[in-house]
């Protein structure tokens, strides 16, 4: 029992609140076969013909650690909204000092968006990619390869992965390429999180492969049931004090995208954070991070400017036109609320958010239909 005590205390003193030293899985790579059944939201055959052993199973580690570790860090839809992770890169409802927060202002609509966002980004890689009768549909899914998609020669322009349209990659569907950056620069979550003694504020440093997992994925309207009138993007906005017209990557321009609004008259959410793929990565990285080292802060503060060191999880996204990159129209777009969306109580933020299995046309001509087992039997 001394020893136990005597370890804990140790445990503590490194600044870890969570269990020490979490091991990634270094066993014997998942065949096709076994990847097909587990994570059947991505299309993996390119894996296996595109991208080297080593290449291979970087992916399919930091695939496995966003599920099992990354995705599950919260437990229903209101522990994600109240946490200090949402605040940071969306304001939380109710939060003090906003006039016209989610609840109380037309942006309320994009509320719902962006919960039912969230519920399909965290399972479409393990309840994604199947038709109605539960049959792998490549339409349906997200295909990972380390082949640049058409040709685009982008990898060595420093970007950690790219994410296609169906129409850039031959009609197959939509696709994400990884590049060297992600590869070779970014390390995995768990090896990061075992350095003691973090604080909230190195959070703009901490760049992991599991984050570009999610940020991707919300590129992928398959993923996050998007369609291309609300696609989510990597928006371009102009900040104070910053250089005009910056993408908006990194914890630190998140950040203040997202707060952007709150010292208008009246003060506001900016709604526009709903269709920034970074935005919706960065509250998982963040509550991840908070729980393994017991940051207990509110979330409305990061840093006065962006670190120099900061390294921008760059990434490129192949769009077919532009308007849905300019804040300025998204603003002033109103969109209708999520017809998947369940109000749970008075609370107009208490939502419970279906998952969509596709895009929202997908679901729109798939939700009347009956529900079928893999098996293929009706189910009621």
């Amino acid at each position: 029992m001394l020893l136990v005590a005597l370890t804990l205390s140790l445990f503590g003193a490194l600044g870890f609140a969570g269990p020490l030293f979490q091991q990634r899985d270094v066993s014997n790579t998942p065949s096709l076969e076994e990847l097909r059944d587990k994570y059947p939201g991505i299309f993996w055959d390119e894996v296996f013909t595109n991208c080297n052993e080593t290449q291979r199973d970087i992916i399919i580690e930091s695939t496995r650690v966003a599920v099992n570790d990354l995705f599950p860090t919260f437990s229903n839809n209101r522990d994600r909204i109240e946490s200090s992770g949402f605040n940071r890169f969306f304001i939380r409802p109710r939060e003090r000092g906003i006039d016209l927060d989610w609840s109380r202002s037309v942006a309320f609509p994009e509320f719902s968006l962006i919960d039912r966002t969230f519920s399909n980004l965290v399972l479409h890689i393990t309840q994604g990619g199947r038709d109605s009768a539960g049959r792998l549909k490549r339409a349906k899914q997200v295909k990972y390869t380390c082949r640049e998609v058409n040709n685009a020669k982008r990898c060595g322009t420093g970007t950690a992965a790219q994410t296609h349209i169906p129409a850039l990659d031959e009609g197959e569907g939509w696709a994400t390429t990884f590049c060297p950056v992600f590869l070779d620069v970014y390390e995995y979550m768990l090896d990061v999180g075992n350095v003691p003694n973090r604080i909230v504020y190195d959070l703009p440093l901490l760049h992991v492969r599991e984050h570009v997992i999610l940020h991707e994925l919300a590129h992928a309207d398959v993923a996050s049931g998007r369609n291309t009138y609300n696609h989510i993007t990597d928006i371009k906005e102009s900040l104070p004090g910053y250089t005009p017209n910056l993408t908006m990557y990194g914890a630190t321009l998140s950040h203040k995208f997202a707060w952007l609004k709150s010292t208008d008259n009246p003060s506001s959410v900016n709604p526009a954070v709903g269709y920034n793929a970074d935005n919706f990565a960065w509250v998982y990285t963040n509550e991840w991070f908070a729980q393994r080292y017991g940051w207990n802060d509110d979330g409305r503060t990061l840093s006065s400017q962006q670190s120099a060191d900061e390294l921008i999880p760059a990434d490129d996204e192949f769009v077919d036109s532009d308007w849905s990159s300019r804040a300025d129209e998204i603003e002033n777009t109103v969109f209708p609320p999520a017809g998947n969306c369940l109000q749970l109580s008075d609370d107009p933020v208490d939502l419970y958010c279906t998952f969509m299995r596709g895009t929202e046309d997908d679901w729109l001509a798939e939700k009347d239909q009956p529900f079928v087992s893999y098996g293929g039997c009706d189910l009621s």
